[in-house]
């Protein structure tokens, strides 16, 4: 699998923990969550996910990230 789109699907961020949290397959290149419900603690939990380093495209467009969650995806080590 190296595509998973989830966009449209009324996620929260506790949805995107508990995916990453279990995902385990080092081949994921676009990760697509727009328009979801999401807010700065998904992108956050994204950040300190080791799995977004992998990724080509993340589409968070169309959720409620503001500037922590912008600061946390930049400023990842990942």
């Amino acid at each position: 699998l190296r595509s998973l789109g989830l966009g449209l699907n009324s996620l929260a961020d506790g949805d995107v923990a508990l995916l990453i949290d279990h995902w385990r397959r080092p081949d994921l290149r676009v990760l697509d969550l727009h328009n979801n419900d999401l807010t700065d603690d998904a992108a956050i939990a994204l950040a300190a996910w080791p799995g977004v380093r992998s990724l080509h495209r993340l589409d968070l467009s169309r959720n409620e990230i503001g500037d922590d969650g912008l600061a946390a995806l930049v400023e990842s080590p990942h």
